[in-house]
């Protein structure tokens, strides 16, 4: 029988995994058209009057285009978790409006060297999602500063959507989240375009299965940028346990190495960029990145 903490984990993981949401790509192979592309997050935004406001969270390499406006030929499906194509499935383009901020705009970081992008998700698909199955984060997964560092010495949790287990054909695609777990990379580092330890946060690749524990070859992350990497409150969380409070947003995968190391802009960026399109909860967010109680 198992533990209530084990219990607890296990919720946690499949909640998780509900969170995340598959970004694809409609290619031009009719025999294979779909491949996942990147991954992201959901994210609610309460409303005192009026329904909740919802967002999509992701990298911004994933979601633009060289002109740096949304990609033409990226979709996310609506009503249900998995990279499923159908009449669930919808055009980026047509989600919502995004938020990012260019190197220019000296008043919010900037989102290419940041890589992180919010969408704002139109009222009727808004609707369909949060009536749907998907595990749909807020303000309480946003941590202090110490979240990007790990929770009570457990490994960081990262999920998302690889291109290398996905499969595609006409009018269908399927795939399905991996979890991996990672602690902090502390060996050498050589990153093209430099590193930043106020936004930067390095994984080790795992090589261990997460189900089995059994040894497994480098898994190819193509298709996991735009994943949110997890902290997770082990112990007691106060108030009524849900897995979705049982875990904090420490960042989202921007990069990796073959064999090395997973990078990660800290949660502290993606948090900036929810309080310039939300700022109704920019005082909350802040409280909850300085690690003061809210509510």
């Amino acid at each position: 029988m198992e533990t209530l903490d084990e219990l607890q984990h296990r919720a946690r993981v499949e909640f998780v995994g509900r969170a995340s949401v598959p970004i694809l790509l409609q290619t031009e192979d009719s025999q294979s058209p779909w491949k996942s592309w990147g991954s992201g997050a959901w994210f609610r935004v309460p409303q005192a009057s009026g329904p909740d406001r919802l967002f999509l969270l992701t990298a911004a390499h994933v979601v633009l285009d060289s002109a740096g406006k949304l990609a033409g030929n990226l979709f996310v499906p609506v009503s249900r978790p998995g990279a499923t194509v159908g009449s669930d499935t919808v055009p980026l383009r047509a989600v919502g409006v995004a938020t990012f901020v260019t190197a220019h705009d000296r008043s919010g970081p900037d989102t290419e060297h940041m890589d992180a992008v919010v969408l704002e998700v139109r009222r009727d698909l808004a609707d369909r999602i949060l009536a749907g199955d998907w595990g749909v984060l807020d303000s309480d997964n946003i941590g202090p500063h110490a979240a990007s560092e790990g929770l009570d010495g457990v490994p960081f949790l990262l999920c998302g959507y690889p291109e290398q287990t996905s499969a595609s054909g006409p009018g269908w695609a399927a795939n399905a989240p991996v979890h991996v777990l990672g602690s902090r990379y502390d060996g050498d580092v050589t990153i093209e375009h430099g590193f930043d330890p106020d936004i930067d946060l390095l994984l080790e690749r795992p090589d261990r299965d997460y189900d089995s524990s059994d040894a497994m070859p480098p898994l190819s992350l193509r298709g996991v940028s735009g994943a949110l990497v997890w902290a997770i409150r082990a112990g007691d969380v106060p108030g009524i346990w849900h897995p979705r409070r049982g875990v904090v947003i420490a960042g989202h995968q921007v990069s990796a190495t073959p064999t090395g190391y997973i990078r990660v802009r800290r949660g502290v960026v993606l948090a900036r960029l929810i309080q310039r399109a939300a700022p109704e909860i920019a005082d909350e967010i802040e409280a909850r990145l300085e690690g003061r109680v809210v509510g």
